[in-house]
């Protein structure tokens, strides 16, 4: 009654079955070529050493899909060597409880002796990790658009909390005037700091200097996976709108934080400064500093996302920021799946 599929070219889904399941299951709506080109975004800025699309059937219908990605050596940090990214599912009771023992069987065969598995989650910053596990008509680009149903259906097959990813949803109101100017102090002990607006180009342009960065800043915190200068600029190259602040300090970057806006709504991410000046006041400046200038731009509802749940200092400044306006908070969580569990 049920079989798997693990071997395929992907040019051998069968993508109107596919594309029937993932429109039914996410907010945003894909045609065929789009979901094709999302399939091979997956796979090709996957840094894993085997990356393996699987396909689960009953009665030869396609039931659900996902990609599988395989680490001889752990390259997000604290997550295991098995991860797994884009579910597609039709949702019915224990289709993912049975995709997932497959995906246990299809691992062994393979003589690895994983006993469990995460995701989503994807190790490039273009992939959004996590499933939303709320329904509301806000979508953000750049995070999770799924339906609040694959969540409970995660769940009920088994799948237990890893980590939650928190987002603020944000309409700016004038009282928050920590977003357009900035403490005297502040200024005065960032006075040797210079500060510098950046493009898509110039991002393309320092993209080694930026993943450099990038890599020191977060390297110790869960999730982090490196990220190369190629993959700077392709985010540069297909983000929309995007637009940065770079702080240097004798010509070296000591902090940055980049922002995109599409549909009237700006997402920051990307940002952060080095440990030797955290508590300096540099992210607020940052920050403060960008938010001006998109605020001029007639930008007000915001998303401030990417932040993990046990980063309180982080999310507590993010309140500070948005104190009056009127400021949801969204969850979109990472799951785990056991083996015993299965």
């Amino acid at each position: 009654m049920y079989r798997y599929d693990c071997n395929l070219d992907i040019r051998e889904l069968n993508f109107e079955s596919l594309l029937l399941l993932y429109n039914k299951q996410f907010y945003k709506k894909l045609s065929r070529s789009e979901l094709e080109k999302l399939i091979e975004q997956h796979i090709a800025q996957s840094n894993a050493d085997h990356c393996i699309p699987i396909c689960s059937y009953k009665h030869n219908q396609l039931t659900a899909f996902c990609i599988i990605h395989i680490y001889e050596e752990e390259r997000i940090k604290d997550v295991g060597n098995l991860t797994f990214s884009l579910l597609i599912s039709d949702l019915k009771e224990n289709t993912l409880k049975i995709l997932f023992n497959m995906i246990f069987k299809e691992i062994k065969l393979r003589e690895y002796d994983f006993k469990f598995i995460v995701g989503p989650i994807h190790n490039s910053i273009l992939i959004p990790r996590g499933y939303r596990f709320s329904d509301d008509n806000i979508y953000t680009y750049g995070m999770p658009d799924n339906y609040a149903k694959i969540a409970t259906e995660l769940e009920n097959s088994g799948a237990i909390k890893k980590k939650d990813i928190i987002e603020i949803v944000y309409k700016y109101k004038e009282d928050d005037v920590i977003l357009t100017s900035l403490d005297k102090r502040i200024l005065n002990r960032l006075s040797n700091i210079q500060f510098h607006i950046v493009n898509k180009k110039e991002i393309s342009k320092i993209n080694q200097e930026i993943s450099e960065a990038y890599n020191n800043i977060w390297n110790n915190n869960w999730g982090f996976s490196k990220i190369t200068p190629e993959l700077i600029s392709i985010a540069a190259e297909n983000i929309p709108n995007v637009m940065g602040l770079i702080a240097k300090k004798n010509n070296n970057i000591i902090g940055f934080t980049m922002m995109q806006h599409s549909e009237n709504i700006g997402r920051a991410f990307m940002a952060g400064v080095l440990d030797s000046y955290k508590n300096s006041g540099l992210s607020i400046a940052l920050i403060s500093s960008l938010s001006k200038i998109a605020i001029e731009k007639g930008i007000y509802t915001y998303s401030i996302g990417w932040m993990l749940e046990n980063n309180i200092s982080i999310i507590n400044t993010m309140k500070k920021f948005t104190k009056y306006g009127n400021s949801k908070i969204r969850k979109y969580r990472i799951y785990e799946i056991n083996l015993n569990n299965n």
